[in-house]
């Protein structure tokens, strides 16, 4: 009988050692996910962040351009 109950004890400890481990192993998983969409999100923002600098300088080169061009005109 206490074998028995033994057994069962030990069955049932690896069952919530099993489940921990998964629980674990997909904490992990979601954690890498999230850090590598994070990461990803990351890299975006520098792309538009880029963008951004090099549309201002667009747009400063052509209203100095037409400031250039309206002086002229008036001389």
């Amino acid at each position: 009988m206490k074998s028995r109950i033994f057994m069962y004890l030990f069955i049932f400890t690896a069952l919530i050692a099993l489940y921990q481990f998964k629980s674990t192993a997909n904490y992990v998983s979601n954690t890498q996910k999230a850090l590598q969409k994070y990461q990803d999100r990351e890299a975006d923002l520098e792309k538009l962040e880029q963008d951004y600098k090099q549309l201002q300088q667009k747009h400063q080169r052509t209203l100095d351009s037409l400031s250039q061009s309206n002086r002229s005109e008036k001389f």
